[in-house]
């Protein structure tokens, strides 16, 4: 091998050892901050529901449906949905009739049917 190789090599290989720790700690960080802006509060019974982006409106009302919940809004592509309910545990009887993923309405606002609107509720 070149003699420039092998120093850039090991250079790189110093580098990445050296920051390796910083890098975890970022990844973890991120990770943590997303979890905890993602998980929906259940503020007024409202929860943003998604099916998978293969999926069908029709399968997002049947979700919300089978959990005991109502629709207060639908998204323009359809594989999300507002549902709304009082029961405590209606979070996990989303995720068990078949949610894809449950999160905070607010933080779907690009999903919204209205345009012009930045929140959901």
């Amino acid at each position: 091998m070149p003699r420039n190789l092998l120093w850039t090599t090991s250079r790189l290989a110093g580098a990445l050892r050296d920051s390796g720790p910083a890098l975890l700690l970022l990844v973890l960080g991120l990770a943590g901050l997303s979890a905890a802006t993602l998980r929906p509060s259940g503020r007024d019974g409202a929860y943003a529901v998604l099916v998978p982006p293969w999926g069908t409106t029709a399968q997002a009302l049947e979700v919300v449906g089978a959990a005991g919940g109502r629709i207060a809004e639908v998204s323009a592509s359809g594989t999300s949905v507002i549902a709304i309910a009082s029961a405590p545990d209606f979070e996990s009887r989303l995720y068990d009739a078949g949610a894809w993923m449950v999160v905070e309405p607010g933080t779907t606002w690009g999903c919204s049917s209205n345009p012009n609107r930045r929140t959901m509720l």
